[in-house]
């Protein structure tokens, strides 16, 4: 009985001295199984399975982009499956673990393990790129005043591509139906909502009127005061009349009008915008704005008294005036023919 014994123990250690390590029974990874073979053999399984999958083709889309991204594979998008390491989380069977199971003493329990995923950075580099392209434009908050009512418009900031959170996506589109729906996030706005909720009252209004008959004239007033309508002013802002209004000319839709030039009366493209920057100027007096740059014309205006006009010349005169509250401002507008109105 002794010989046979340590018969038997000579044997299993000449087994065990040339057993070679596998990964465990009813082992799968990525839902590949690789139960019982050595790992590189398991290692050569996932990668086929992967060169394979690379056939798949996923769809990248998101519905506020002008073009979508289209048709690519998991690793044309960026996605990269780590075989190796998918492989190296495993823990391999031991020689004592099979011979447990050979005669009985222990179970062959299924052990599921999840591929180890990479991306490559610079591919979703370039998609974020292109979604940035390919986004819908980006729209300032506004703020009017109708009908004795304010009105505010939230902004609409952009949107950018989420990479920290596209691995995800793109597991989870490889492993299904392939269909990806970008992950976005929403640019930081200069007008937050809360800040824009704010804006809640009237703080000062100033009108001045002109001939309703000045058909060129009166143009330019209403297309002027227009583009300054709705505009926001964040605490410590500068207003620019001509950064906003731009550059007076026939192909902006601007008329030829009387002005004032070098204290005569002459005509020019956009006659009549100085009564726009007037008007603004004296609501922002009553409001207490600080006034940054304002300068007189070179004779006396008929529609405020002495001393409260406004001047511009698009590229030489510019007005500005900058919000000194500690909450955003709007500049509401009111326009009828022969009236203009700046809240």
């Amino acid at each position: 009985v002794l010989g046979c014994f340590m018969t038997g123990g000579v044997v299993l250690g000449l087994a065990a001295a040339r057993y070679q390590p596998t990964l465990p029974p009813n082992v799968t990874v990525g839902g590949v199984k690789g139960g019982g073979l050595m790992p590189e053999e398991a290692l050569k399984r996932v990668k086929g399975w992967w060169g394979a999958r690379q056939m798949d083709l996923l769809n990248l889309t998101h519905p506020d982009l002008d073009q979508q991204p289209g048709a690519m594979t998991p690793q044309q998008a960026g996605l990269v499956l780590d075989a190796e390491s998918s492989i190296a989380q495993i823990r391999l069977d031991t020689f004592q673990a099979s011979v447990g199971r050979a005669v009985g003493l222990q179970e062959r329990q299924e052990q599921n393990y999840d591929f180890v995923w990479k991306t490559d950075t610079e591919k979703l580099e370039k998609l974020k790129a292109f979604v940035a392209k390919q986004q819908k434009p980006k729209k300032p908050a506004q703020a009017f005043y109708r009908d004795g009512k304010i009105v505010l418009v939230k902004e609409a900031a952009g949107i950018g591509l989420k990479i920290d959170a596209m691995q995800d996506r793109l597991v989870e589109a490889t492993m299904g139906d392939g269909k990806v729906l970008l992950p976005m996030a929403e640019g930081e706005k200069k007008v937050p909502d809360a800040e824009l909720q704010k804006i809640s009252e009237v703080v000062m209004s100033f009108t001045t009127k002109f001939p309703s008959y000045k058909t060129s004239r009166n143009n330019n007033i209403q297309l002027a005061s227009s583009k300054i309508e709705g505009k926001i002013l964040m605490p410590g802002e500068v207003f620019s009349f001509n950064d906003t209004v731009g550059r007076r000319t026939i192909a902006a839709g601007f008329k030829e009008a009387g002005v004032f030039a070098n204290g005569k009366h002459d005509t020019g493209i956009g006659g009549g915008i100085c009564q726009v920057s007037t008007t603004l100027y004296n609501a922002c007096l009553l409001a207490n704005m600080k006034i940054i740059q304002r300068q007189n014309h070179s004779m006396p205006v008929p529609y405020v008294p002495v001393g409260r006009d406004a001047t511009v010349d698009f590229g030489s005169i510019d007005y500005q005036f900058q919000n000194s509250y500690d909450v955003p401002i709007a500049i509401g507008r009111k326009y009828v023919n022969g009236a203009l109105t700046f809240y």
